[in-house]
């Protein structure tokens, strides 16, 4: 099944206090004049994966409803299938609705780093140039969020090869995802 993520950014406020404060009545207020507290399910809306001017590569998540984080993996599935590197990376929440509409998360890595040299959540072997850039099409990628209660609440996949990566007869993966990849959807995470 292939999703295809929407987000309007129209009315986005950004917010670091605690999540979840709000009494979620529907009276005067911020989240009053929203309706309430948001009460449907975490999803993800929109994912990136992108280098910047200093070859440093950020994952970077949207979701509808609030995370107690993320996990991202990618996995260079176009390329050696006997030895297939990959990175399964901490995604952190780094701003989100008052009300629990919409949350954001990210990581960032540098690049480029060598096998004596790699540490997870702080490096890749990846290069910017051979792995991340669009022209490139080596790299499949799957972001996941836990919703408030820790459970893994949506899963989305795209790139070289999703269902190999998925079912994991893309190649022989250096490193292993940090969660179950079954429940990831194909989807497509441009806007």
């Amino acid at each position: 099944m292939t999703r295809f993520a929407i987000l309007s950014l129209a009315a986005l406020t950004a917010c670091t206090g605690d999540k979840g404060t709000d009494s979620g009545d529907s009276g005067p207020g911020v989240c009053g004049d929203q309706g309430g507290m948001f009460a449907g399910p975490t999803t993800v809306q929109y994912a990136s994966v992108a280098c910047d001017a200093n070859n440093n590569v950020r994952f970077y998540v949207e979701t509808e409803g609030l995370t107690s984080d993320g996990v991202a993996f990618a996995q260079e599935t176009a390329n050696d299938p006997t030895g297939q590197w990959s990175d399964s990376i901490t995604l952190e929440s780094y701003e989100w609705d008052e009300c629990g509409y919409w949350d954001h998360l990210e990581h960032e890595l540098a690049t480029g780093s060598d096998l004596a040299g790699y540490q997870q959540n702080v490096n890749t072997v990846f290069t910017c140039a051979a792995h991340f850039d669009p022209g490139n099409a080596v790299m499949t990628y799957a972001v996941g969020v836990y919703d408030l209660d820790g459970n893994l609440a949506d899963c989305l996949a795209w790139g070289d090869d999703v269902a190999g990566m998925i079912a994991n007869t893309a190649g022989t993966r250096i490193n292993e995802p940090d969660w179950d990849l079954s429940s990831c959807e194909e989807g497509v995470p441009a806007r």
